[in-house]
């Protein structure tokens, strides 16, 4: 059987290998959002922050009914545009990644927070970015293990089980992972 080749990982995970030394990204899963020939963008989906959605809200005096929400951590979406509030929300109807959009629109963000509607929402401060072929390159020079989508993963499960669970989906322990790439 032959290799699979990808040509986009949108909607696939990138877990961050133990020799990936950078602050933002060590120990990280990122939910990949886009990728194509402009470069790739994603979400860190298991840092919370110290922020959470109700102090998002008060921040731009906007009230929140929706009691789900109450006391919730916004995610550490990346190191760009740490100021800026990015949602992603699905249907709960559907666990396929296609029904994931992302938004960061203030009218997106009122209708989230001000009804019990059938979405699942993830708050993020920011965002990752990569440079056209920047993301190949740390791919291939073992920065970061491929997994595809899983909707407990981004959606349901604790912040802190989800490196470990994505990693899991792929046969991998990173328990047992090395930070040397065994390159020569």
């Amino acid at each position: 059987m032959e290799a699979q080749s990808i040509t986009s990982l949108k909607s696939y995970f990138l877990i961050a290998m133990p020799g990936l030394d950078d602050p933002y990204f060590m120990n990280s899963v990122v939910y990949i959002h886009e990728h194509g020939e402009k470069g790739a963008t994603g979400f860190i989906v298991n840092k919370p922050t110290n922020v959470t959605i109700s102090d998002v809200l008060e921040k731009i005096e906007l009230k929140g009914e929706n009691a789900d929400l109450e006391g919730r951590p916004t995610l550490l979406g990346g190191p760009v545009a740490q100021e800026q509030v990015f949602l992603i929300v699905h249907d709960k109807d559907s666990l396929s990644p296609e029904a994931i959009e992302l938004t960061y629109s203030q009218e997106a963000l009122a209708e989230v927070v001000t009804t019990k509607s059938n979405q699942e929402a993830i708050f993020f401060l920011g965002y990752a970015s990569w440079e056209p072929g920047q993301l190949e390159k740390e791919i291939a020079e073992n920065g970061w293990l491929i997994v595809p989508y899983n909707h407990e993963v981004l959606f349901t499960l604790p912040f802190m089980s989800r490196y470990d669970a994505a990693a899991a989906l792929i046969g991998v322990d990173v328990q047992r992972l090395s930070g040397d790439t065994g390159h020569a």
